[in-house]
Order: structure tokens, then C-alpha cells, then sequence
């Protein structure tokens, strides 16, 4: 992965007098000027904050001089980040929610204004009349996606995208890593390092109560899988939340997180014990892949179909969110009956 390192935006303020009537100007009075000037620059640096943020292929490192008041999100886990961390009145725009809000959320976010309707696309027409200096974001997605951080630059405007949701190689690590990051820019480090560590806690528990159990294999079925295909986790962190609950992917053949058009015929083969579905924007998006395991002569024939172990999760459940210890503890309880 290619590490680059980006300056978008240049805070200090210079203040200068080279008019020619400025020679008066004694020594002491030149003195005190530059030790405010320095006094200046010392406080903005000290105020500048440099996280590293991922982007298709890129890693960069983006400087954040101030705490963003205007935030656009892309992404539902994003905007139940915020929420988590009590910055909803940041937020100006929000799209690509995939999952309801948790509980005790919703208020907050029923505030919110939507860019678009649900699952849609608000394009960059949208997200420029946001008026956003900030733009958060999957890291998966493309240099040509006009909110590709790059694009975003040229009009101004900051972003961030987490390291957890690469399209290759994220880790829970990441999801530690990624709070922080967002604790860090919005100068809330308190509340963010308090969610982490209940988070940590949280799964170090579960995996304790599963570590001397026989694992199970998972295999992880997306809900826009199809008679032809299915979509599938390769890696990342859907497969380390199965690990952490007792499970073992049964798919060891792809690099990515997530992988499109993979094969039924593996997965046949393969003879999970357990299938995790995940789906967006409800439940109700499960139901055309639960028909098609339980109505296809060979996928219902798989064990997992036969006794009916199966688990719905959203998306958001599997992503960068403060769900995941929750997710982890129904996975653990589910696969080897933990509580």
C-alpha cells in the first residue's frame, strides 16, 4: 500500500508589514511582534491534528487544523460513529445508511437531513451544497468516486476514510484505530478511548468464554448473493468477529474482505455447520437468499440449511461500529451457547 503524505489545508496566519512607512518601528516593538508570532504558530500546530486515513490503495496522512463543523457521511456506520460520540450537531448530511440506528440514537438522528433516499447514490451535486469541510467515507472506494478524497480537495474540503472498511486487509485492530482517529479530530479523544475500551473489554470477554470450544465453520452469505453467485467474506474484519465468536470461515481462497461471484459450488462443498446473512437497509432483504438456500435442491442439503443455522446481522453489525462486541457475544451465543 502506498503511503503518501497530503497537507490539505494550511492554517497558519501570517500577519506581515513590508510598507515602506514601517521603519520606525523600534527594536522592543520588533521583539514582542515576533514573540506573538511565534506564540501564534506554536498554538496552531499544537491545535493541527495529523491522522493516517485510507483510500482505495492509498494510505495518507491528512492534517485537520480545526474541528470540523460541517460533516457530510457516507456511510451508516459513519454516522452512528457520530452519534456515539455526541457530535450530531456536526453532522449537515448524511447518505448510504445502511441499518437502523441503535435505540438509543434515534432521536438524535431523526434531526438529521438526508441527502437522498435510502440506498441511493446523492452525488456530488448534493455533497457540494452540504457546504461539508468534511466528508467521511468507505476506504474502498475508487480515485474516481467524486468523493475520493483527492476530488474533495479541490473544492476545499477534508475527509476521511477508515481504515477498517478496505476493500482488502482491514482488521478489528482498525476498528480501535479508527475511533481514535475520529476522537482525535473532533477533540473528543475522552469519550472516543471510553468506547474502544468497553468495546475491548467487551470481546476479550466472549472470546474467553468460546477459546476452548471446537469452532465452527461459518460461512458468511451477503444478501445480494443470487441463483448464480453468491457475495462472501474472504478476510477482514467479518471474518476476525467469527473467529473472535468460535467460527472458522469456510471460505480460504479469496485476499479480499468481501468477494463478489464466488462460486455455490465451494459452498457446497465446503458444507458450512453455520450461515451468517447480512443485509442493509432491513431484515425484510434476507428473505430472497434464505428462499433460495431453503428451495435449491443442493443448497438445502447443506447442514447448516437442514437444522436451521442460520443468523441475520446487518451490515452495520459487521463494520466500524461500537455494535461489533454485541455482534460478537450473538455470534458466540448462537454458534456454541455462551451468554
Amino acid at each position: 500500500m502506498k503511503k503518501k503524505t497530503i497537507t490539505v489545508f494550511l492554517a497558519a496566519l501570517v500577519a506581515m508589514n513590508t510598507m515602506a512607512g514601517c521603519a520606525s518601528t523600534t527594536p522592543k516593538e520588533k521583539e514582542e511582534k515576533t514573540e506573538i508570532s511565534k506564540e501564534e504558530k506554536s498554538e496552531t500546530d499544537a491545535e493541527t491534528v495529523k491522522v493516517t486515513s485510507v483510500f482505495g490503495e492509498d494510505e495518507v496522512e491528512l492534517e485537520y487544523p480545526e474541528v470540523p463543523e460541517r460533516v457530510v457521511s457516507m456511510a451508516g456506520f459513519a454516522t452512528e460513529m457520530l452519534l456515539a460520540l455526541g457530535l450530531e450537531d456536526h453532522i449537515v448530511g448524511y447518505a448510504w445508511q445502511d441499518n437502523e440506528v441503535l435505540p438509543q440514537y434515534q432521536e438524535a438522528f431523526e434531526k438529521l437531513e438526508p441527502l437522498c433516499p435510502p440506498a441511493m447514490d446523492p452525488g456530488e451535486e448534493k455533497v457540494l451544497a452540504a457546504e461539508p469541510d468534511l466528508v467521511l467515507s468507505w476506504a474502498s472506494w475508487s480515485d474516481e468516486e467524486y468523493f475520493n478524497y483527492k476530488n474533495l480537495a479541490k473544492n476545499g474540503i477534508n475527509a476521511y476514510g477508515f481504515h477498517s472498511e478496505r476493500w482488502s486487509g482491514g482488521h478489528l485492530e482498525d476498528v480501535y484505530t479508527d475511533f481514535l482517529n475520529i476522537g482525535k479530530i473532533f477533540r473528543v479523544e475522552d469519550k472516543a478511548e471510553a468506547l474502544v475500551n468497553e468495546m475491548k473489554s467487551n470481546i476479550e470477554e466472549t472470546a474467553k468464554k468460546v477459546e476452548d470450544k471446537e469452532k465452527v465453520s461459518v460461512f458468511v452469505c451477503d444478501a445480494s448473493s443470487n441463483e448464480e453467485s453468491c457475495m462472501t467474506v474472504g478476510g477482514g474484519l467479518p471474518q476476525e468477529l467469527l473467529e473472535k465468536a468460535g467460527g472458522e470461515n469456510v471460505v480460504t481462497d479469496v485476499e479480499a474482505n468481501w468477494e463478489r461471484g464466488y462460486s455455490w459450488e465451494k459452498i457446497i462443498a465446503a458444507d458450512p455447520e453455520w450461515i451468517v446473512i447480512d443485509y442493509y437497509a432491513s431484515a425484510d432483504e434476507a428473505d430472497a437468499v434464505l428462499n433460495l438456500l431453503k428451495s435449491d435442491p443442493q443448497l438445502n442439503q447443506m447442514q447448516a440449511v437442514l437444522k436451521d443455522q442460520i443468523v441475520l446481522v446487518g451490515l452495520t453489525d459487521i463494520s466500524c461500529s461500537e455494535r461489533i462486541d454485541e455482534t460478537v457475544a450473538l455470534l458466540a451465543s448462537e454458534f456454541h451457547g455462551v451468554e
